[in-house]
């Protein structure tokens, strides 16, 4: 549950709803073309210039060095002293040109700092975002961009920022090289600092621009399924950046629009503001996503789908070994999440949080070949653990939370009776633990013949095995990933090449473990469960535990209610029952908030009173 204020719970159980707003950023950011490039000309920088940190460092320079400029060299701690040598430590300060400009803030000629990038590919970009000084504040007056695809210049055009941070906000479409130049400050006697230079730009959309928003996700307590967090939401179609109040500019036919920079993995923020009696707004996060694809346009609306980073790592993960003594939890979570290709935060922190007791649980099994996340499920289920992605958007892994929330959903707050339904009576878990045991002499598990013209790089599949071994007859290895059941070699030669894996195939077997549920009648059913993670019998008995405790809670109550944007999936919360004189104890499974000018929602919960044993 996210921490809220006196007054902002004081107004949530008034009768009368002061009005609530919502606001949502969405960033049209193209990642790729900042990874595709480094500056190549940058004539005349400073020794402590880092303009690879701008592109490739989401952390804002939170400080700079004092250096002999006007209000740069102040004694009160809030700036750093240079180093006497170039070869020092550097802390990172964007790009810093090492000359200044003259009294009127102009360059003189031939001393204009100029910056030059190329591109491995062509890239279009909505715009471009800049952070100048971010620290004292200073930026150009004036600066020019120019676009080429090949020899052929497509783009040209002068800006005349007025702050610090800036964006451009126009499009660049099919370019592979960009100049820059610079040839005047705000102010006299200033260095030009770029702290921050973004492919893109972002769109924030406010309560007058929000038709609809709705919110949903869903938590297995027990990890038997994948989590599954989305956002809908439909705007009015107008792009204000552009000026003019123009219509339908997410449309793909509009040629003025921007439909064309929007795509997946544009990151998308949102959050809910509450008015409050003192007039304020209380504002709280409502999560991060990522777009799932472009927008679908009707009229003058726009409705963009979202999805959580837990269900975007989509891809498939091929990487898995067989280790001697096994692995822990932890480091196979490591190496699934490191393979996915998340990205770094803005704090440049890795985005995700695992639980340290991961790395008390070993498993002596491979990682098979599965998506990413469906890996990440199975590691959570085999540690007794959820998963789930937070608001912050980080990725965790962790027990699910065992603190109690003193909220009541009560009967004032809920807009129908609950509908409360029972699962089956339980008699019994199932769960297996498995065994990996090599055979003793390696057998052929891949034998094809590839055409090979020059270089040619192949991916193989093969039964799972132990000590994988590739030959190649007619071509040279010259590259070789080798992993228990997959390959990623890269061949050189002319002509067909015959390609032979072989290796120890693993065989499997399990012991069986049965939690039984004592007094059950014989209408009871059997759960099943299946994780080849699960490789020792205590853990198979502590997972087949884990599973029975929750399986006994029968009792699932939905409902509609007003809508409580600080409440998540999983938390301990109480509601009122007709049936009992003090407040029901329940954990929330799963939420549906819907704002449109007003919030409602729906929440299902599990009954934690009774337990059916």
């Amino acid at each position: 549950m996210q921490p809220t204020s006196p007054l902002y719970d004081a107004q949530m159980k008034s009768r009368i709803a002061l009005p609530c707003t919502a606001r949502i950023r969405c960033g049209l950011v193209n990642t790729d073309a900042a990874d595709g490039c480094t500056p190549e000309e940058m004539p005349e920088q400073t020794f402590y210039s880092r303009p690879d940190s701008m592109l490739h460092d989401p952390r804002m320079p939170q400080i700079a060095y004092a250096t002999l400029e006007p209000g740069r060299m102040h004694a009160d701690g809030a700036l750093r002293i240079l180093p006497r040598t170039a070869q020092t430590t550097l802390y990172s300060e964007g790009l810093v040109s090492k000359v200044l400009c003259g009294a009127d803030g102009a360059f003189s000629t031939g001393e204009v700092p100029c910056l030059r990038f190329s591109f491995r590919m062509l890239h279009s970009v909505p715009g471009l975002s800049f952070v100048f000084d971010a620290v004292c504040g200073d930026h150009p007056a004036e600066f020019l961009v120019e676009a080429f695809r090949g020899a052929s210049r497509i783009f040209s055009r002068t800006y005349t920022p007025d702050s610090a941070v800036f964006s451009t906000n126009d499009g660049i479409d099919r370019f592979d090289s960009l100049f820059l130049r610079f040839p005047r400050m705000n102010a006299a006697r200033r260095r030009l600092r770029i702290a921050q230079l973004t492919f893109g730009f972002g769109l924030t959309f406010d309560g007058s621009q929000i038709i609809r928003t709705v919110q949903k996700s869903e938590i297995d307590p027990i990890s038997r399924r994948l989590p599954h967090a989305t956002l809908d939401f439909t705007v009015v179609n107008v792009n204000t950046l552009t000026g003019g109040g123009e219509q339908c500019l997410y449309n793909p036919d509009n040629a003025r629009g921007i439909f064309r920079y929007i795509g997946r993995q544009n990151p998308v923020t949102l959050e809910y503001g509450q008015t409050l009696a003192d007039g304020s707004t209380f504002w709280l996060p409502g999560g991060k996503y990522e777009l799932t694809g472009q927008p679908d346009t009707d009229g003058l609306t726009a409705r963009f789908t979202a999805q959580d980073a837990l269900s975007g790592l989509s891809g498939t993960f091929t990487k898995g070994v067989l280790v001697p003594g096994g692995q822990t939890l932890y480091d196979l979570a490591q190496q699934v999440l490191r393979d996915s290709g998340l990205r770094r935060t803005q704090q440049n922190e890795e985005p995700w949080k695992l639980w340290s007791g991961l790395r008390h649980v070993r498993t002596a099994a491979p990682l098979p070949i599965r998506k990413h996340n469906e890996l990440l499920q199975l590691i959570a289920h085999a540690a007794c653990c959820v998963l789930f992605t937070d608001r912050s958007g980080f990725i965790r892994i962790e027990p699910a939370p065992a603190q109690q929330n003193a909220l009541l959903l009560g009967a004032d707050e809920m807009l129908e009776y609950p509908r409360v339904r029972e699962i089956p009576t339980l008699r019994a878990v199932h769960c297996p633990a498995y065994s990996y045991t090599p055979e003793q002499e390696p057998s052929q598990l891949h034998r094809e013949t590839y055409p090979v013209n020059g270089t040619q790089v192949l991916e193989l599949r093969y039964p799972m095995c132990a000590d994988a071994k590739i030959t190649a007859e007619g071509a040279v290895i010259t590259k070789a990933e080798i992993y228990a059941a997959a390959a990623k070699i890269t061949l050189e030669g002319t002509g067909p090449a015959v390609v032979t894996v072989t290796g120890r195939k693993l065989g499997t077997s399990t012991r069986d473990v049965w939690e039984d549920v004592p007094l059950c009648d014989d209408s009871g059913c059997e759960e099943q469960l299946d994780n080849p993670l699960i490789t020792s019998f205590e853990d198979a008995a502590r997972v087949a535990h884990w599973v029975k405790e929750w399986l006994c809670l029968r009792s699932t109550y939905s409902f509609p209610y007003r809508g409580r944007p600080e409440v998540d999936a999983l938390d301990l919360l109480y509601t009122e029952s007709p049936f009992s004189v003090q407040p029901v104890p329940v954990r929330i499974l799963k939420t549906e908030l819907t704002f449109d000018g007003a919030l409602n929602g729906t929440i299902t919960a599990k009954n934690l009173a009774a337990s059916d044993r």
